[in-house]
């Protein structure tokens, strides 16, 4: 039972640090994957160097590490698909936060770029301030939009129905 409760406890240690790691890079404007899925590679990109930067410091993640460059895990939660997943949860998250929110003033924080495919995408985070003892000014990151059309009438299409949703 206390080797179960070990590992658990590993795997919760990884998969909050990895999500530690999307919403720095979230926070920061910064594309996620490169041109190389795959650690330890150029051009993998800014969570996967991420993931070997923490891999130096951390044992929970150098642990992580050795064991999917010795092959011997299979389970590496560091996929794009994953990463995918754990953005979701996050966007989840904030938006059912910000729902309960007693916030009275929101601002809208729209950042176009285009990422590896070629493909033009928005960041939409939100900037809410409540209005608690001492006003605090929260930013959320709510997802990446991709953008069908590169017009202002697309785009504010877009970002209405993201809205509405």
């Amino acid at each position: 039972m206390g080797l179960h409760e070990a590992e658990r406890k590993c795997w919760r240690d990884v998969l909050t640090h990895l999500v530690s790691i999307i919403q720095s890079l979230v926070e920061r404007n910064r594309t996620l994957r490169g041109s190389s899925d795959t650690l330890h590679k150029a051009n993998n990109g800014n969570f996967l160097k991420e993931v070997e930067l923490l891999a130096k410091f951390y044992p929970v993640f150098r642990d992580h590490v050795r064991h999917i460059n010795s092959g011997a895990e299979h389970i590496t939660y560091l996929s794009k698909t994953i990463q995918n997943e754990l953005i979701a949860y996050v966007i989840k998250f904030l938006t059912q936060w910000c729902q309960k929110s007693d916030s009275k003033y929101y601002a809208m924080i729209l950042d176009s770029n285009v990422d590896v495919s070629h493909q033009e995408q928005i960041s939409v985070a939100v900037r809410t301030v409540n209005l608690v003892k001492t006003p605090e000014i929260i930013e959320n990151f709510l997802g990446f939009l991709i953008v069908p059309e590169s017009t202002g009438h697309g785009s504010s299409a877009l970002i209405l129905q993201k809205l509405k949703s």
